[in-house]
């Protein structure tokens, strides 16, 4: 079972990643920007499937 330190550590470590991560980004003139028209089409369909079929009366 997970100690209480160690969820609590991790998440101080997700936030101080995330933090860094955000102020080490490039930004303004340096930020890339990422267009979607070039992107590849998904594996998948993005779409749904439709209703689901009914089950069958249970007796």
């Amino acid at each position: 079972m997970a100690n209480g330190y160690t969820i609590l550590v991790t998440l101080v470590v997700t936030i101080a990643l995330s933090v860094a991560a955000y102020f080490l980004s490039p930004k303004g003139e340096n930020q890339a920007y990422l267009s979607h028209s070039r992107l590849p089409p998904p594996a998948f369909p993005l779409t749904p499937l439709g209703p689901l079929p009914e089950a069958p009366p249970v007796s």
